[in-house]
């Protein structure tokens, strides 16, 4: 009985292992900023990541188009209040090699902002 533990322990300990290092895929990521300060973090894992802080006094909107190869490009959208993070998130597929990220963020005009160019 312990060498069938044995065997079984083993096996759990390769199947995690394989499992673990299936999402270790590099992120390209082009950044389009528009000259805004805000910051970028890109992360793997069954769920890519791209953590976007606003640094800026201004809103922005961002627009994330996830690449991983012969899959149709997915794309996320998301406005940023100044001082507040969002979260683009991209469900990876279990065969990626490479992940291409294009973000774009551009300043988004505030209510105020829109009322006084109309004048």
């Amino acid at each position: 009985m312990p060498r069938a533990s044995a065997v079984l322990l083993s096996s759990l300990l390769f199947c995690t292992g394989a499992s673990a290092g299936m999402y270790d895929y590099p992120i390209d990521l082009n950044k389009d900023l528009n000259g805004l300060k805000l910051t970028v973090n890109p992360s793997n894992g069954p769920l890519a990541k791209i953590t976007i802080v606003n640094g800026d006094k201004t809103p922005v909107a961002c627009r994330a188009e996830f690449n991983a190869g012969v899959q149709t490009p997915v794309v996320r959208v998301a406005p940023i209040k100044p001082g507040k993070r969002a979260m683009l998130t991209y469900s990876v597929p279990r065969d990626v090699t490479r992940l291409k990220v294009n973000l774009t963020c551009k300043p988004r005009p505030g209510k105020d902002t829109a009322k006084e160019s109309g004048q």
